[in-house]
């Protein structure tokens, strides 16, 4: 079963972000990315 990860906004509401952003992101709000992303 995937990992579901609560946003803040509704994923259709935040900017899109390429997989490198998205790695920071998840890095700054200490969440370890899902191996499929």
């Amino acid at each position: 079963m995937d990992e579901v990860i609560n946003f803040p906004t509704p994923s259709n509401e935040r900017p899109k972000l390429n997989r490198s952003e998205q790695a920071l992101v998840h890095f700054k709000m200490g969440i370890k990315p899902t191996p499929n992303g």
